[in-house]
């Protein structure tokens, strides 16, 4: 697995329900970011999604980009199958992005033959989500979203304690060449005020790319 650079630390998320304020959120990105994450599952359909990556195709972004298209079963937009996820994200491949966030569950859930074959040419970004808590064992967790074919792992989840943040941060040191690591706001704990984990403590963490709405 090689390497991957971003041209930068923070990612735009550009996300709209109709094709054509989707391409105009693009362009405008251009202008402001150098890296962006265009949340396809937002748009809803499959023809919206294609009509999207055609636009993009013909008329090429100035930033790279990351695909996202995930499914509604895990917390996304898209009401396709785990195949149909890994094929929107070749599409995205072929129509330019530079990297493709898949959640680990579509791999997990997919043949590894129909893995390799739907395997694009773009960096792949393999994404584990918990939006109530933080696992206890992340080392495992890692190694489990690392065998998977991830180029980068990305693990996104919700702090409940200052212990979480720092797990999650030491996470990020030991493998800072490939790991983005993201944690929500933490809870109060041991007397002390809830404190949510900044930008400057993942920026400094390693390769952490934050992602910021427009």
């Amino acid at each position: 697995m090689g390497r991957v650079s971003f041209p930068d630390r923070v990612a735009l998320v550009v996300a709209d329900s109709s094709p054509a304020a989707f391409l105009t959120a693009v362009r405008r990105a251009g202008n402001t970011a150098r890296l962006a994450e265009f949340r396809l599952d937002a748009l809803g359909s499959v023809e919206a999604i294609v009509a999207v990556l055609d636009g993009l195709a013909r008329r090429r972004p100035k930033l790279a980009w990351i695909a996202t298209c995930r499914r509604r079963v895990h917390e996304g937009g898209f009401d396709g199958s785990a195949s149909a996820e890994l094929a929107v994200l070749e599409l995205a491949a072929r129509a330019g992005a530079a990297w493709i966030d898949t959640d680990a569950r579509t791999l997990e859930s997919s043949p590894p033959r129909l893995r390799a074959a739907l395997r694009p040419r773009a960096g792949c970004i393999v994404s584990f989500h918990n939006f109530l808590r933080t696992p206890s064992r992340l080392e495992s967790l890692y190694r489990r979203l690392a065998r998977l074919g991830a180029d980068i792992v990305k693990i996104a989840t919700m702090a409940r304690s200052q212990s979480d943040n720092i797990r999650i941060l030491n996470l990020a040191r030991r493998h800072r060449r490939r790991v983005v690591a993201l944690a929500g706001a933490a809870s109060a704990a041991a007397g002390k005020p809830p404190r949510r984990l900044g930008l400057a403590d993942l920026l400094r963490a390693g390769r952490a790319a934050a992602h910021l709405l427009p």
